[in-house]
């Protein structure tokens, strides 16, 4: 079941856990700025794996970071080196995100679009995210920092 709220998927606290796009590479455009100065501890263990692995190990992986407060942060390794998202990868992160959600009955936050600047992209990532989780008992909440909903 998806429901929509205009918000910040990263603030607000009726979520559980919170679906976190980044990259295979630690670079500008591997991890949110804005989430990274909102949880260091996420962003540096997030620095840790990329040192680890490598890209094509990490990529369609997740991994989960408590963020404090009983809310987690699930970085999903579904962007290429130059931060495009890939799609295969996306599908097997969110879909990681549903099997959490369903087993231990908990609500997801998604951003809406996933931020994506490209409209046409963005569209395309809503359309990924409705198929997974559309017609479900799982809970997900898709949060526009722009006012779309």
């Amino acid at each position: 079941m998806i429901s929509c709220f205009n918000g910040d998927v990263y603030v607000k606290g009726d979520v559980d856990i919170v679906f976190n796009p980044v990259g295979v590479r630690d670079n500008k455009k591997g991890y949110i700025k804005r989430v990274k100065n909102m949880y260091p501890k996420a962003y540096t263990l997030y620095k840790e794996k990329v040192y680890m692995y490598n890209r094509y190990e990490l990529m369609g992986d997740v991994q989960l970071v408590n963020i404090g407060h009983k809310r987690f942060l699930l970085n999903a390794f579904c962007k290429d080196d130059d931060g495009t998202v890939n799609r295969i990868a996306l599908c097997k992160t969110l879909v990681e995100l549903y099997n959490l959600v369903d087993e231990y009955h908990i609500v997801a936050g998604i951003e809406d679009m996933l931020g994506e600047k490209d409209l046409d992209e963005g569209r395309v990532m809503n359309t990924i995210i409705w198929e997974i989780f559309q017609n479900t008992e799982v809970q997900c909440y898709i949060y526009s920092r722009f006012g779309r909903y």
